[in-house]
């Protein structure tokens, strides 16, 4: 039996661990049949979203990369197997947008609508992510003036209090009392800059290699395929454990 054989066996055997929705020995099966076949697209294709389905981001991510390099006119190739979700761009696509990489995500979609002009999946997908980044875009701008307004709010309110219960108030001077409440609203946009920036940090780092898969070739293939393997077997020891 060649080589090809058993690795098509491996992708129908992930495609139904996958049904079961088992996305873990999935990932098992598909990395086994990438080994026997390194240039089958599909296999990559399917374990990007096995690994998008367990929250492996940055390895879906090198994975859809990978679908691209080996073949990144798969729409064009594929007459027979129309459906978005199979496309390079389309799995590029849904990491950047689990990973509210918003913008990413569009240019993504759109460099497969570019091949597939009239795929509908890729359309929704599209308005989707606009969406949600007027969305993001629009909370963000909030953000700034309700962290602001609480900030007055609160140097208002200890300012009032000073004045209405202290028997000798800490600020008896108007100007006293107005840079206190500046502090306050300058703390307010202080800490939205803050919050803006962690979050920002945190959605960058969902795209990040985890520090002890011990990522140190620069073949996102290569990668992909050796932390996979790392991440199911310490999964399976977990359930080991667990049953012991």
């Amino acid at each position: 039996m060649s080589n090809k054989v058993k690795a098509e066996e491996e992708k129908n055997k992930g495609n139904e661990c996958m049904k079961s929705q088992n996305p873990t020995e999935a990932v098992l099966h598909y990395t086994t049949g990438i080994k026997l076949d390194g240039k089958d697209h599909r296999l990559f294709s399917n374990r990007c979203l096995a690994f998008l389905q367990i929250q492996q981001y940055y390895l879906a991510l090198q994975d859809a990369k990978t679908v691209i390099k080996l073949n990144p006119d798969w729409p064009k190739a594929m007459k027979v197997e129309r459906k978005a979700y199979r496309k390079g761009y389309y799995r590029k696509g849904e990491v950047e947008y689990c990973t509210e990489h918003y913008e990413d995500a569009i240019k993504s979609y759109e460099a497969g609508l570019a091949l597939e002009s009239e795929n509908e999946g890729i359309l929704q997908a599209i308005n989707k992510s606009k969406k949600k980044l007027e969305e993001l875009t629009a909370s963000e701008r909030r953000l700034p003036w309700i962290s602001a307004a609480l900030g007055m709010l609160v140097g208002t309110v200890i300012v009032l209090a000073d004045h209405l219960a202290a028997d000798n108030p800490m600020l008896q001077s108007m100007v006293l009392r107005t840079v206190f409440v500046v502090v306050f609203i300058s703390l307010g946009l202080l800490g939205s800059w803050l919050y803006k920036y962690m979050l920002q940090l945190q959605r960058s780092s969902l795209l990040e290699p985890l520090p002890d898969l011990g990522f140190g070739s620069t073949d996102s293939s290569s990668n992909s395929t050796q932390n996979s393997k790392k991440i199911t077997e310490t999964k399976r020891n977990k359930r080991k454990s667990t049953k012991t």
